[in-house]
């Protein structure tokens, strides 16, 4: 298919989900939340980097294998392109360092500004 852009998420026009790209894009919060809730998602834990423990966090190439078995992403390419919209709007942050990229490796990732906001407004169920 022909290549296309939406809001940040660049995708082919037919995913082997069988979703539309712009469905991805419209519906982030919800992707966003089914990600850190401890009944749909990986919920927040405590991981460990450079002998130092970070709670409430998540790992990169989790994420992106998340996204993959719940299939809101056909491949890891697709995965990291909303890995890195998770990142660009906010509801994630590096818990270590400061790089805006979005890595499919052990890179750590805490929640941001944002997805306080949506947990918070959510109710749904997270812990750390």
């Amino acid at each position: 298919g022909t290549s296309q852009f939406y809001g940040g998420i660049q995708s082919q026009s037919s995913s082997p989900t069988g979703k539309a790209p712009h469905d991805i894009t419209n519906n982030l919060r919800e992707v966003w939340l089914d990600l850190v809730s401890e009944t749909t998602g990986l919920g927040l834990q405590t991981h460990r980097y450079r002998l130092r423990s970070y709670a409430g966090t998540m790992v990169g190439s989790v994420i992106v294998d998340w996204l993959i078995n719940k299939e809101f992403a056909g491949n890891r390419n697709m995965a990291l392109s909303i890995g890195q919209a998770l990142l660009d709007s906010h509801r994630i942050e590096p818990a270590v360092g400061e790089e805006h990229v979005f890595k499919d490796e052990y890179c750590l990732y805490k929640v941001g500004p944002l997805g306080q906001v949506e947990i918070e407004n959510s109710q749904v169920p997270v812990s750390d």
